[in-house]
């Protein structure tokens, strides 16, 4: 199955009827193989009955099931470097959250976030990530606290003078 985002000028008609200017407009152009298409809706179907049987089986509650599946199926279609990515931007949401509860001063959600940043660590080396990119990666979500830190710190300053 192929899927073409196609974007295009197309003309735009007022509620008169007369030509106004052009618009932007995106065509979704979908092409597939009988035959895949036919397993999919077939096989497919039976599939994912089953995946959704076991996942209740293992404890999933049901309002949970189409998310869990979703999740999954993600996974299930992820390239090594998709995984690295997305290991890798985890990591920097775990640092950002890191630096920001240690403002808040709360112990334990300290230890919760620095643990957030274990677990991601662990995902970014289980998906082939360097040491060196990991290192990269944590620095740059620290100068991005940081700065971030900067500029709330200004904006409170600027709202007090305000006052």
């Amino acid at each position: 199955e192929l899927l073409l985002g196609v974007r295009q000028f197309v003309p735009d008609s007022s509620s008169r009827g007369e030509p106004g200017q052009p618009r932007q407009h995106i065509s979704e152009l979908k092409l597939s193989l009988r035959e895949l298409r036919d397993v999919k809706e077939a096989e497919g179907l039976k599939l994912e009955g089953t995946v959704r049987s076991i996942l209740s089986q293992c404890g999933v509650r049901q309002r949970d099931l189409g998310g869990v599946q979703r999740v999954l199926l993600r996974s299930l279609d992820c390239t090594e470097g998709q995984a690295a990515r997305d290991s890798l931007r985890e990591l920097s949401s775990a640092v950002l959250k890191v630096e920001r509860q240690t403002l808040v001063v709360n112990e334990a959600a300290v230890l919760s976030a620095k643990e957030l940043v274990k677990e991601a660590k662990k995902r970014c080396r289980a998906s082939g990530v360097s040491e060196e990119e990991l290192r990269r990666a944590e620095q740059e979500a620290r100068r991005s606290a940081a700065e971030e830190v900067k500029r709330r710190g200004e904006d409170e300053a600027r709202r007090r003078l305000d006052e």
